[in-house]
């Protein structure tokens, strides 16, 4: 990614994964929004950093976004783009049933009770007001940014036409710069599996496609 992107610093930010009542959501999101600080605080030009989340970590990028969008700091101000690999854009109480109704939910390497944990793990045990519930679960529920969104899905994974979907409300959104990028024979989650697939010339033209959209 260093290579293809031309990146000259990467930060890995390890935020709390959900365990209990205080690592559900927003516990996550409010991690990211101290990285984003910290990264602003040694002085990178914001229009210079690169936001990239895959599967649940990219659900956390358009929280992200969303989130910096809707509170409009001047200590926090906008990043040049954002990368979302494979995100999971439809959380819903019932993530496992929905998952089997998606097409090649029986080929991918998710699984319908690895869905629904994470699910139950990160879902607010109280009620979730419409005001809140589209920082969980993005689709069908596009906003305006100026952070333009490079958005991988792979052709052979079940959350496919639900990231499709989601770019396209995106793109929709007047002002909004989307790109959405389909890998037709990747499985969910390019980035984290291509190596093992031997996916590395699919990789380079998503990662060299992300680059010249966010240039």
């Amino acid at each position: 990614m260093i290579q293809h992107l031309k990146a000259s610093r990467t930060f890995v930010a390890q935020y709390r994964v959900s365990t209990n009542d205080e690592t559900r959501f927003p516990a996550a999101l409010q991690d990211l929004v101290t990285f984003y600080h910290y990264a602003l605080s040694l002085g990178l030009d914001p229009k210079n950093i690169i936001l990239s989340g895959d599967s649940a970590g990219g659900n956390l990028v358009i929280a992200l976004v969303r989130y910096l969008e809707r509170l409009r700091s001047p200590q926090l101000p906008l990043p040049g783009g954002a990368m979302l690999w494979s995100p999971w854009v439809h959380v819903t109480a019932s993530a496992g049933r929905d998952f089997t109704k998606c097409r090649n939910s029986t080929k991918d390497v998710l699984t319908p009770s690895i869905l629904q944990w994470g699910a139950d793990a990160y879902l607010p045990s109280r009620n979730l007001t419409a005001d809140v519930l589209p920082f969980i679960s993005p689709l069908h529920s596009p906003f305006r940014t100026s952070v333009p969104l490079f958005i991988n899905a792979g052709g052979k994974e079940a959350f496919f036409d639900s990231v499709k979907d989601f770019a396209r409300e995106m793109a929709e959104v007047d002002g909004n710069l989307v790109r959405f990028h389909a890998t037709d024979l990747s499985p969910h989650n390019l980035m984290m599996s291509y190596k093992g697939l031997k996916m590395d010339h699919e990789m380079k033209a998503a990662a060299e496609d992300a680059y010249h959209f966010l240039n």
